[in-house]
């Protein structure tokens, strides 16, 4: 029976706010694809953010209605 190799997994790379809402903003006017392979990044890393962002604004434009 072979034995897997070992190899170290790749750290997860942390991004600045400032960097995910740009990303969003790129995705949204030349396509999340093309801003994906432009930035180095996950396609669905794009969609996370926007999701993200979505959820951020809807919770706080429902705690100023009050």
């Amino acid at each position: 029976m072979a034995t897997r190799k070992k190899t170290q997994k790749k750290a997860r790379t942390s991004y600045p706010d400032e960097y995910k809402i740009e990303a969003v903003r790129l995705a949204a006017s030349i396509g999340t694809t093309a801003a994906a392979k432009e930035l180095g990044i996950q396609t669905s890393q794009i969609y996370s953010w926007r999701n993200q962002q979505r959820v951020q604004a809807s919770t706080y434009f429902a705690r100023n209605l009050k």
